[in-house]
């Protein structure tokens, strides 16, 4: 076959598998859309509302003495259920980039009506900020980012995420899509955990009957 003919060929294969992979885009991100407000809303769930998850509450902030332990050990209870959730998905991506593991974070956000907002996801991409806390979780480390704490010193944090020497065209950046939401009362160890969230639009809506009295 001649070197033009070829050349047809290949730009013909080229737009078959664009066009299936424009499909298979289509076809990944309808349920998310915001026509379909009702499947984003169906595939979020309580974790609060887990009876057993109660239980485990209760059995981790008995250890703790003071307010601010309880609330760390249960955001680190939260963070070992979601690695549990997310376990699958998460040994995918580990050492994509320089052997780096993937790491979960747990970021406080601005408070929402009062109340400490947290969301807990989960990263490939080592240290993206310096967090305030670190913990080893099942095998995992998990971030903290509280804004009520300083930034740990370069020498708290294990070498092996701190691989500044991965080349940018190596790095292989994962967006995990769906976090949790934590809401969680300042003066007790109140709160709440929703699963799977996609934005603020869709766990608002549990926040809203959220309250520490």
């Amino acid at each position: 076959m001649r070197r033009k003919e070829k050349n047809i060929v290949a730009i013909f294969v080229l737009l078959i598998l664009l066009i299936g992979c424009r499909e298979k885009v289509k076809q990944y991100q309808e349920p998310s859309s915001s026509q379909d407000g009702r499947k984003i809303e169906n595939s979020m769930k309580l974790l609060s509302e887990d009876s057993a998850y109660v239980t485990e509450t209760a059995r981790v902030t008995s250890k703790a003495k003071t307010l601010k332990e309880k609330q760390i050990a249960i955001l680190l209870n939260i963070a070992s259920r979601f690695i549990k959730e997310q376990q699958s998905d998460i040994r995918k991506h580990d050492g994509l980039n320089c052997s780096m593991p993937a790491v979960i974070e747990i970021l406080q956000r601005d408070d929402y009506k009062g109340n400490s907002n947290y969301h807990v996801f989960w990263s490939n991409m080592g240290i993206i900020k310096v967090p305030t806390r670190i913990a080893k979780v099942q095998g995992r480390y998990v971030l903290l980012r509280l804004q009520d704490e300083r930034a740990l010193s370069k020498k708290a944090i294990p070498e092996i995420l701190l691989d500044d020497d991965c080349p940018d065209d190596e790095v292989v950046l994962v967006i995990n899509e769906l976090s949790w939401a934590v809401l969680m009362c300042k003066n007790s160890t109140k709160h709440i955990v929703v699963m799977d969230v996609l934005n603020e639009t869709d766990f608002s809506s549990y926040y809203g009957n959220f309250s520490c009295e």
